[in-house]
């Protein structure tokens, strides 16, 4: 009789020893399925972070070139004619006392006036 309880033993034994494997594999596809979905999810918010930070980058871009632009027409509009400076001061003196120059005519006061506003 103990010949015959030992191969059923051993199947026993095998069979317990495979119903393991087949659970540690079953366990690891497991695993192995969320890790993939996981990378997944965190490979698609790196995405949404590049695209949300490309789209900050361009708005302050805009902002900053609007910016310029914006300095670029306020300085264009100070822009001196004789005819100006004559209308607005009374003497050559009047005008080089307010803009705190010295210049010898009007035409060198607009020369100088107008090559600081560029």
């Amino acid at each position: 009789m103990s010949k015959k309880s030992l191969p059923t033993t051993r199947k026993q034994g095998k069979a317990r020893l495979g119903d393991q494997i087949r659970s540690i594999a079953d366990r690891l596809k497991q695993e192995t399925d969320v890790q993939i979905k996981t990378t997944s999810r965190i490979l698609g918010a790196a995405a949404q972070i590049a695209e949300n930070h490309d789209r900050l980058i361009n708005e302050v871009v805009d902002m900053v070139e609007s910016d310029l632009n914006v300095e670029k027409q306020v300085s264009q509009k100070h822009i001196y004619t004789i005819d100006i400076l004559k209308r607005q001061f009374k003497t050559l003196r009047d005008a080089k006392a307010h803009f705190n120059l010295k210049v010898s005519s009007w035409e060198s006061l607009v020369n100088k006036l107008n090559a600081a506003s560029f």
